[in-house]
Order: C-alpha cells, then structure tokens, then sequence
C-alpha cells in the first residue's frame, strides 16, 4: 500500500534523487539557499514568502534565509510592534508566515491583513507595496 503522506512522499522523492541523508525540511532549506544564491550571484533581487511553521523571528528558515543577506520585511518595518499571530490556532502570537526581501530592499507600506481578509485561510494574508525603483532600480 502506498503511503500518501506529504512527509512521505517528499522522502520518496529524495530517494529517487538520491538525496538520502536529507530530510524533507533540510532538502527544502538546502534547494532554497542554492536558488538564492544563483539569484543573488546574478545580481537580481530575491522575495520569499513562506508557512514556516516555525517562529519566523527566531527559526530555522529564518537563519538561513538571514545568512543568505535576506530580512524580514514586515516585522522589520513594524519593529516597535508585538507581531500578531499569523495562524488562527497559535495563541503566543508568534508569526509563522513571513516575507523575506534582499538586503537592501525596503517595503513602502505592509503588514498582515485579518483572517479571512483576503482569502478564505486560517492564515493571515501578509501584503506589501514596492515602489517602482525598488523593484526595478529606476
């Protein structure tokens, strides 16, 4: 019988690549930070938005997505403010769900919208304006 869970399948996947040191969450940190640094090395800007399931202040994606000259974009423009919690089950007010841009770049105006402000989740909705020469340098 085949097991059909995502965390199943993902391994799967990494055996027919053979990748079989990595789990799932490595693989996926380890592909990110290659696409990344061939974005960066090409002189582009790079924009993450991701579920980490994690504390997106202090976690894993976090680290690595910082030591790859990536910062979170909304929780740096609104610094001087406790984060609300992106998840409607998590009541420590720790956001999972963020947004990462280049060091460098700078958001015009964001933040998170209510539940189901934009589309029907239980998940925050997190926007951000770019003006013109930050996206395209002119």
């Amino acid at each position: 019988m085949i097991d059909y869970k995502v965390y199943s399948q993902h391994q799967r996947c990494l055996r027919n690549q053979r990748r079989f040191t990595e789990t799932p969450r490595i693989a996926l940190l380890n592909d990110l930070r290659l696409a990344i640094r061939e974005c960066t090395n090409a002189g582009d800007k790079v924009i993450v938005c991701m579920d980490a399931n994690e504390d997106t202040r202090t976690g894993i994606y976090n680290h690595m997505l910082n030591e790859e000259g990536l910062h979170e974009a909304i929780l740096r423009r609104h610094n001087a403010l406790s984060p609300p919690a992106t998840c409607q089950t998590n009541k420590r007010r720790s956001p999972i769900d963020g947004m990462w841009i280049s060091n460098g770049m700078n958001i015009a105006a964001g933040g998170y919208a209510e539940f189901d402000g934009f589309c029907v989740s239980d998940h925050r909705s997190i926007w951000a304006d770019f003006t013109f020469p930050e996206i395209l340098g002119h």
